[in-house]
């Protein structure tokens, strides 16, 4: 097999300049080329980190919400993760919108009882209770949200509505002044 040397040298002197040039052109193409490649495929890689990384922390800060931390404290714990503030106020933003896209009944409730927050999967369950957001809870319920503030452990009961028998999951908030309440309808 010959070489590249054996074709330059049976070139005449201006073709050898001009193939050499070609050659150094299609050497820089191809370089640039690769050179292109490796940055997408770095990009690629960068925004699928990206990705992932954000997902992760959108999981703390859901976790943290739904464990019962306020907004300021799952914010600084993103922020102890290394999420920088941007990316924390958008995260914070999309959890926000969470519970009241929840078909579940989601609710807040203030360590004196008080309904301060409802989405539209609450809507039987506050019927069934002649309540709404602004007024007490019914006792028994009232009695379980005190119980969850002192001990600041989770508590679940059984509740029917109508037709419906909801479970009930009483989470404290870690600073102890509201509980979230989570229903989910176990009707068989």
């Amino acid at each position: 097999m010959r070489g590249l040397d054996y074709y330059m040298n049976a070139l005449p002197p201006l073709d050898k300049l001009g193939l050499a040039k070609w050659l150094e052109g299609l050497a820089s193409d191809i370089k640039q080329s690769v050179e292109i490649e490796c940055a997408r495929a770095n990009a690629k890689k960068a925004v699928k980190q990206h990705r992932q990384r954000h997902a992760e922390l959108i999981d703390v800060a859901r976790a943290g919400l739904m464990s019962g931390q306020s907004a300021v404290a799952v914010t600084a714990t993103l922020a102890g993760l290394g999420a920088d503030g941007e990316l924390v106020s958008n995260i914070i933003k999309k959890l926000a919108k969470f519970p009241g896209q929840d078909p579940n009944p989601v609710l807040r409730i203030s360590k004196d009882g008080k309904i301060i927050y409802a989405n539209k999967g609450s809507q039987n369950l506050l019927s069934e209770w002649k309540c709404n957001v602004g007024q007490l809870l019914p006792d028994n319920l009232r009695k379980l949200v005190t119980k969850g503030l002192l001990t600041g452990k989770k508590n679940e009961i059984e509740e029917p509505c109508g037709n419906q028998l909801y479970l009930l999951f009483f989470a404290p908030s870690q600073e102890k002044d509201f509980v979230n309440l989570y229903g989910l309808d176990i009707t068989e």
